[in-house]
């Protein structure tokens, strides 16, 4: 690698790194597995007639409420290149504008060939991680689509919290050099959630950027209402350091089914344990249109002697009447594929996306494990004034007849907050969620949002030939610390239109 030294000047506080090629790669825009290993947060039962409200939640409110008077007085840090203000006059800084996404100011005299490129602030960051984002290049001519294009994908990646670049004008070309506030990207995970007589909760560990070189490891212990649950993930978004995605996966879980009436009331259930291996590959060669498959194979087993008593006493006979299905081997096979992209900085997003699914599952010993599924989504982005963050999420699915183990399942945390989870069961279901996100407080070390959102569903059943519907609304808080890679904590009161009055729910993550 040949390195190109900066012109002399006065020396920066951070060290300066030179590269001389590079690999191009997409941002992180994919789904598919990495989406959804990475993704936490758990919603509280229906809690009917609520009079008082859980000390843990009314803590976080509290603190949440407390945080956003006393952080103003903490001032913001500057990055980097604020930090040195080593650059020459003639040089400018080049960022990404949040409102038109393009540069703040472009000068002529920057179309010129690249002379040298420089790294600063990068700590734990391995520079090839940055290297193969690029689509600027030494001795290549600097464009501002370039320059665009390469600041969008390094924040993109979600592993800095903020990415800046300085343009300096030389005898015979420019030098460019690339400033880094990275995130802590090895955390805890730990998320909770109780009413209605159920608890959940979560606690592992997760590294989104493992030893610098951007692969993400996330593995955790799951409790679900009386259920034990391990999950391992590894992934590669830069699989050989190409634009291709890598992941495996291994799951044990165990979860009780619930089935509720037509007014909302549990009238039975069962218990499924699974084992799980799955792989995925994904194309990412245009950040535009991606691509991928997954394979998945395990064992599932069903039973109803380990529900909760509470819950067995309970039991519709009529419920199960076509009985539990097979327990066996099976195979699913995933094509997914994504158009647009959703724009990333700091934890403000921007576009549009629309994504489409379709799995194919097939029973090994057993027919009554065979299923057709597909799925379509969008979600829109968009950046107002003062930080305002209006985001908007639709997703349609359609479903093989199958046993109500594989069919669609709609409610809770992340589909309709204010029911419960898996209230809704069916085979065709459309669910729609739109959120205002405000901030009141933007620090370096602490963000807090205040949102107000809307849900709406719609599930069709078809073996019972009835349309349920489901709509709430309601406020709720983001809390965020943009060092942390991933870390949001959110507290949601929502208000559901139906068999329901208001439902408090609290969780880590966010679901869209």
């Amino acid at each position: 690698m040949v390195v190109m030294r900066e012109p002399a000047r006065p020396a920066p506080t951070t060290s300066a790194r030179g590269i001389s090629d590079m690999f191009v790669s997409p941002d992180r825009n994919q789904r598919g597995l990495y989406h959804e290993a990475c993704q936490g947060g758990v919603q509280a039962s229906s809690l009917r007639s609520m009079r008082c409200l859980d000390p843990w939640c009314v803590t976080f409110l509290v603190l949440g409420m407390l945080c956003s008077f006393s952080l103003p007085a903490l001032g913001a840090v500057p990055s980097p290149q604020q930090a040195s203000q080593t650059h020459s006059p003639s040089s400018a800084r080049a960022r990404l504008d949040r409102q038109d996404l393009a540069l703040a100011e472009w000068r002529a005299g920057w179309s010129r060939p690249v002379r040298g490129l420089y790294l600063q602030g990068l700590t734990r960051t391995d520079e090839r991680v940055v290297r193969r984002e690029l689509t600027v290049a030494i001795a290549k001519t600097l464009t501002k689509t370039d320059l665009v294009e390469s600041l969008t994908r390094l924040r993109n990646l979600g592993i800095f919290r903020r990415v800046d670049a300085i343009v300096t004008p030389t005898a015979d070309g420019v030098t460019l050099t690339f400033g880094f506030d990275e995130k802590w990207s090895t955390l805890p995970i730990v998320s909770a959630g109780r009413g209605g007589g159920r608890l959940f909760f979560r606690l592992g560990l997760q590294d989104r950027n493992l030893f610098g070189r951007y692969l993400g490891l996330r593995a955790y212990y799951w409790y679900f209402a009386g259920t034990h649950s391990a999950v391992v993930s590894l992934v590669d978004p830069r699989l050989f350091h190409r634009r291709l995605s890598g992941a495996v996966l291994l799951e044990h879980s165990n979860r009780n089914r619930f089935q509720y009436g037509d007014n909302g009331d549990l009238i039975g259930g069962w218990s499924r344990q699974r084992q799980m291996l799955t792989f995925e590959l994904g194309d990412l060669r245009d950040p535009e249109k991606l691509y991928g498959m997954s394979l998945s194979t395990g064992r599932d087993e069903f039973s109803v002697a380990t529900l909760p008593k509470a819950y067995r006493s309970k039991q519709d006979n009529e419920v199960l009447s076509s009985g539990l299905p097979a327990s066996g081997w099976w195979l699913i096979a995933k094509l997914w594929g994504r158009l647009g992209r959703i724009q990333l900085d700091d934890y403000l997003e921007r576009g549009i996306q629309a994504t489409a699914t379709l799995e194919l599952a097939r029973g090994w010993t057993q027919g009554d494990n065979d299923w057709l599924r597909g799925r379509i989504s969008a979600k829109a982005a968009w950046l107002g004034p003062a930080r305002l963050n209006l985001v908007a999420q639709a997703r349609l699915a359609l479903q093989s007849r199958a046993h109500p183990e594989h069919r669609l399942f709609v409610g809770g945390y992340t589909a309709v907050r204010g029911y419960a989870e898996g209230r809704f069961v069916g085979e065709r279901s459309a669910v729609v969620n739109v959120e205002a996100r405000i901030p009141s407080v933007h620090r370096r070390w602490f963000v807090l949002q205040h949102v107000l959102f809307v849900d709406g569903a719609a599930v069709q059943d078809l073996q019972n030939s009835r349309w349920m519907g489901a709509a709430s609304a309601g406020a709720g808080i983001r809390m965020i610390v943009p060092p942390l890679v991933g870390l949001v904590a959110r507290v949601d009161v929502a208000w559901s239109i139906g068999d329901q009055d208001w439902l408090l729910s609290f969780g880590s993550q966010q679901f869209f």
